[in-house]
């Protein structure tokens, strides 16, 4: 893919199990990329039928979805949101993002979070919730700009080799 710029327009919709084939390559990739992900290169060992789990999982929770987003048929990037599964926390929910390198900065980030806030306003959460590293730039201020705050800092929360890394705990509470 062309890492100048986008090739057409992206789309983002809910994933499906058809894509779960596609999402595990995205992931893959992912973890080779980036060290703000949650798991490392080589760490993450795909399957397909609890990739297709997950994604079942979550599309038939009320508070717990996963986005995907799409240039040219490829899955270049995707958005989790966990919600709580207990009534205390059922309106609370933890946001996962990850978008591929070659379409950094062009906007792909940005329309899963507004797509994430769309979604969000017609279900019962009320909070979402994430981390991320202190030093992931790029993230915060797209978390930021998507009306996220920082709530604290997580104190040797990420393991980078031989480092820990403090971590943001961020969160948004949903404007109906």
């Amino acid at each position: 893919m062309n890492s100048e710029q986008i090739k057409s327009e992206v789309i983002v919709r809910h994933a499906q199990v058809a894509d779960a084939q596609n999402l595990i390559l995205l992931r893959t990739k992912l973890y080779a990329q980036t060290q703000y992900m949650l798991w490392e290169d080589g760490e993450y060992l795909p399957n397909l039928e609890l990739e297709e789990d997950f994604i079942n999982a979550f599309t038939e929770s009320d508070n717990s979805t996963v986005l995907i987003a799409l240039n040219d048929g490829l899955v270049v990037g995707f958005l989790g949101v966990a919600g709580g599964r207990t009534r205390r926390i059922k309106h609370c929910a933890d946001v996962f993002l990850g978008v591929d390198e070659s379409v950094w900065g062009q906007g792909v980030g940005w329309q899963l979070m507004q797509f994430l806030n769309t979604w969000a306003k017609t279900t019962p959460l009320h909070r979402l919730a994430l981390s991320t590293a202190v030093d992931n730039a790029r993230g915060l201020a797209l978390y930021k700009k998507a009306g996220f705050v920082i709530e604290g800092i997580k104190q040797g929360d990420i393991r980078l080799g031989d480092q820990l890394i403090d971590s943001y705990s961020m969160a948004k509470i949903i404007a109906r």
